[in-house]
């Protein structure tokens, strides 16, 4: 019977240690996750302008914009970015020609996460650089000032 209290201790504190770490773990994988969509869909929107010479159209929050239709695998772009909230374009709004990112409308937003996102994007300030807030629950790659 002691035998066996000393094996339950000894898996709860290995839990104790081990979940944490796990959470953290989790955390940086959807911020890396983040990262490579936002990257990604830079880079196409970056390919759409050079192929067809055309400028963007300020799409609704969530909603595909119809000039990437040939670029985007479906279902990528709709529903929340792996760090919440909504994949949106701005285009000439919100003081930037052209920007990609997340607009949170229903929810709040992580502000560590995106820290972080900023750190691996840009200059780890959330209010400068091309990577940044801004509006009100908008951080988005700015691509064009």
């Amino acid at each position: 019977m002691i035998e066996l209290v000393i094996v339950v201790m000894i898996i709860g504190v290995i839990g104790a240690i081990a979940i944490p770490r796990l959470s953290r773990g989790s955390e940086g994988a959807s911020v890396n996750a983040f990262v490579n969509e936002i990257n990604t869909f830079a880079k196409l929107i970056d390919q759409y302008r050079l192929e067809s010479g055309e400028r963007f159209i300020d799409s609704s929050t969530g909603v595909s914009p119809s000039e990437l239709k040939d670029y985007l695998h479906q279902g990528s772009w709709e529903g929340e970015t792996p760090l919440g909230g909504e994949w949106d374009i701005e285009s000439n709004d919100s003081g930037v020609t052209l920007a990609v990112g997340v607009h949170y409308q229903r929810t709040s937003a992580d502000q560590s996460a995106l820290q972080q996102v900023d750190s691996i994007l840009d200059d780890g300030d959330l209010k400068t650089g091309a990577f940044r807030l801004i509006a009100a629950g908008r951080y988005y790659l700015v691509l064009e000032n």
